[in-house]
């Protein structure tokens, strides 16, 4: 048996009042898995990043009513996540690829036979310890605006 209640009739507020609660609360999970990705990188140390640009390359941006997209941008964000199988590393645009030597200077190779990394999840790593934290917040950004409309 199945039974369908209008939100209107269940809430007592209108259409316009459950779209707003419920964008309000899809941009406050988006927002706070940000956030909660940030705290677990600082926290659990999945990687160490060597210039901070995969950290700052975390965001979030709405996209419309009640949708938004969680990202990391940076091209090693993949990389990171999953990790990489062996591969070899060539120069694209040059004749070799310029690697610092352990001595301070440069060794100049043609070519590199990478070993691959392993995964490090960081975005989807430890999401069952963010997931009630990432809830409360949608879940109070609903209430909160639906209690502004009645």
């Amino acid at each position: 048996m199945e039974i369908h209640i209008e939100g209107p009739l269940l809430l007592g507020v209108s259409d316009a009042a459950l779209k707003r609660a419920t964008t309000a609360a899809i941009y406050a999970l988006a927002e706070e898995y940000t956030e909660a990705t940030r705290d677990y990188i600082d926290k659990e140390k999945p990687f160490t990043s060597r210039t901070g640009s995969l950290f700052q390359s975390i965001g979030w941006n709405p996209l419309g009513d009640a949708s938004a997209e969680v990202y990391a941008n940076s091209k090693l964000a993949a990389w990171v996540e999953f990790g990489t199988k062996p591969h070899i590393i060539a120069p694209k645009d040059r004749k070799a690829l310029k690697i610092p030597s352990e001595n301070g200077g440069f060794v100049f190779r043609k070519k590199v036979h990478h070993p691959g990394t392993k995964a490090r999840p960081f975005f989807f790593g430890g999401s069952a310890k963010r997931q009630e934290r990432v809830e409360n917040a949608a879940f109070n950004a609903f209430s909160e605006t639906l209690a502004e409309a009645i």
